[in-house]
């Protein structure tokens, strides 16, 4: 037998397994052959025929209490089933054939809906069919074609038949059901889990639109009440770095292998098209560090970009779990006021001539989800 998983749809039908096992047992040890015990001659087919079914049962009733299925075995014990019926029917005394000593033709049929409980209802049918051929060709060959025995046939197939099949039915339908509920439910579930991300994610985003509001609305009110002057040096470079922290905030909605250096590149942008030359190094392995970490690590380099005035390298540097960003520009005379993290340091030392600010960062996790690998300067 094989193992099942347990969901809410199983859970459901394991309820109902337990109902149509105590249906079938309820037949088999009540109204079937310890019933007429005494009649039967010979007894010792008949044991053997109930036998086999009873141990069936309590195979299944085994099964039930470790939720296991019968998979491969289901065939042989369906054979099992056939042959037990066989065995009864075909050594009962023919003044007992379809009469209740006639035990095996009512009981077989509930020990096929156990064993074939989950299956297709055309299995199911094909089973009570066989089981009651059987009954059918001893009825033939003892009645030779007697009609009052074939009404009686027909009559008792009504119930043996009619029963089991209609809780087959049944059966199907309560599964189908407790599976298209399990389906909503699962789709529920994950289209919750949709939402609640896209609520975090959505959140996250407004919160660091708003830090980037916060610095250039200060530029923009300067700029409009005529208190910043937009020839001043300095104001010129604190434009230019919200430019380039808007630019990385933007890459961020794009997908990446690589949003480290991708969101570097975006930044960069800016210093490029005042024909700056940007050379950029990457060196060992590193985690891409999470999102809120990347703005506060990636703001010295933007910083120092946006200092420099024809030439700047950038060097992305992993060893073990450190990953340390910095940019050397010739540009000096330049402290920006940098975006903060509680796992990022930066060290910022400037002169006349030239800039070099170091952003780093200490990875906790211990695993690594991306990685790069050491590589040349790049242009």
């Amino acid at each position: 037998m094989t193992a099942s998983s347990r969901t809410t749809s199983q859970e459901l039908l394991r309820g109902l397994r337990i109902a149509v096992a105590t249906i079938a047992g309820a037949v088999l040890l009540t109204a079937s052959l310890p019933r007429k015990l005494s009649i039967h001659e010979p007894l010792a087919t008949q044991l053997v025929a109930y036998g086999v079914l009873l141990a069936l049962l309590l195979v299944e009733v085994v099964a039930i209490v470790r939720n296991r299925e019968w998979g491969r075995f289901r065939m042989p014990a369906l054979l099992l089933v056939i042959a037990a019926s066989t065995l009864s029917t075909w050594t009962l005394a023919p003044e007992f054939l379809l009469t209740s000593t006639d035990w095996s033709f009512g009981t077989s049929g509930w020990l096929g809906v156990v064993l074939l409980f989950g299956r297709p209802l055309s299995e199911l049918s094909a089973f009570l069919g066989v089981n009651l051929a059987i009954t059918a060709a001893r009825v033939l060959v003892v009645s030779g074609g007697d009609s009052d025995l074939l009404l009686g046939l027909v009559a008792g197939a009504v119930g043996t038949v009619g029963f089991p099949l209609a809780c087959g039915m049944a059966t199907t339908i309560v599964r189908r059901i407790a599976d298209d509920a399990e389906r909503a439910t699962a789709r529920a579930a994950e289209i919750r889990t949709s939402e609640a991300v896209a609520v975090g994610l959505f959140e996250a985003r407004e919160a660091r639109l708003a830090r980037l509001d916060a610095g250039a609305e200060e530029l923009l009110r300067g700029l409009a009440d005529g208190t910043l002057d937009p020839n001043d040096g300095e104001v010129r470079r604190a434009c230019d770095l919200e430019a380039a922290r808007m630019r990385r905030f933007l890459a961020e909605a794009d997908h990446a292998e690589d949003r480290l250096m991708y969101e570097l590149r975006h930044g960069a942008d800016v210093a490029e098209r005042r024909d700056v030359l940007i050379e950029f190094e990457r060196a060992g392995r590193w985690r891409t560090p999470p999102d809120e970490v990347r703005p506060a690590l990636v703001d010295g380099v933007l910083a120092g970009l946006t200092a420099a005035r024809r030439r700047a390298r950038v060097s992305v540097i992993g060893i073990g779990p450190t990953l340390s960003v910095s940019v050397t520009s010739d540009g000096g005379d330049w402290k920006p006021q940098l975006r903060t993290h509680p796992d990022v340091t930066h060290i910022v030392v400037t002169t006349e001539e030239q800039t070099w600010i170091e952003s780093t960062w200490t990875d906790g996790s211990p695993s690594s989800s991306s990685t790069i690998t050491e590589s040349p300067a790049e242009g």
